[in-house]
This record gives C-alpha cells, sequence and structure tokens, in this order.
C-alpha cells in the first residue's frame, strides 16, 4: 500500500461507501491503482505512436499512491472515450454493475482541463520547461541592457 496510510484508505473507503458502492466494491476502489494497469495515455493509443513514447512517461498518467476508484475518476474526467469499466466478479462486479462515472454524476473536463490534468507530471515538465527557456532566451534578445 506504497503511498497510501491506514486512514487515507479508510477515508477512501468511506467516500465509496457514500458514493453506493457495496462494502467489497469500496474496498476494492480503495486500494492502490497498479502499477501494471494502463492508465490513461495522453495521446491516445489509437494514434499508432512508437510504443516509445506512447507507454512513456511522459505519456502515461498514473499518479504513484492513487487508489483505483480516484484513477478511475481521474480519468474519466480527462479522456472523452472513458466512461467506466467492469469490477471483479469477486468483488460482486459483473456485467452491468461496473464503474461509470455517468452514474457518479461526475462531470468531464473541458479542453483546457483535460490537457492540464489529463497530462502526466514529466510531459508537463518539459514543456514546461521548454516554454520558460524559450521565454527566457526572448526577453535576454530584447533585454536594453545586454544591448551594447
Amino acid at each position: 500500500m506504497e503511498g497510501m496510510g491506514a486512514l487515507s484508505r479508510a477515508s477512501r473507503v468511506e467516500k465509496y461507501l457514500a458514493q453506493g458502492f457495496t462494502p467489497a466494491k469500496a474496498a476494492y476502489l480503495a486500494e492502490p491503482y497498479p502499477a501494471s494497469d494502463m492508465g490513461h495515455h495522453f495521446a491516445q493509443r489509437k494514434l499508432g505512436l512508437p510504443s516509445d513514447y506512447s507507454e512513456s512517461v511522459f505519456n502515461v498518467l498514473k499518479p504513484k499512491g492513487i487508489a483505483r476508484g480516484d484513477m478511475y475518476e481521474l480519468h474519466y474526467k480527462v479522456d472523452p472515450d472513458f466512461h467506466g469499466g467492469p469490477l471483479p466478479r469477486r468483488v460482486g462486479g459483473g456485467k452491468g454493475n461496473g464503474w461509470s462515472g455517468k452514474n457518479l454524476g461526475l462531470k468531464k473536463y473541458g479542453l483546457a482541463g483535460r490537457i492540464w490534468h489529463g497530462s502526466p507530471a514529466p510531459l508537463k515538465a518539459r514543456v514546461g520547461g521548454l516554454g520558460a527557456s524559450t521565454g527566457a532566451a526572448a526577453h535576454s534578445m530584447t533585454d536594453e541592457e545586454d544591448s551594447w
């Protein structure tokens, strides 16, 4: 349970119980999102980009320590094509008995929200760093104190 203390796990279980999930489903949703799961792809996989980029930290959003249910909510909000998914039968899931953002009343982000909340931190850092570098270079070229 790396990144999730007992109290935060308990509060997450309470959150999912309040959303109407059974105790078994709430406990499942409160588990850490597995590193082996797919995550959210900022540039969609259907674009056919090389897997070196498509599956890299610059394209796949899987915040460290996030709970399954919180990841499903984030994925729902940032991905126009993700609406929900099944839950395992062992916790009472099955056909018509899965996780649905629409059924929870969640709202999807607009374009700006999808870009900001749906882009992985390394991508934000890289793009932000490039933007800052470009801005600094442009500023230094117009700075009168640097002129001769």
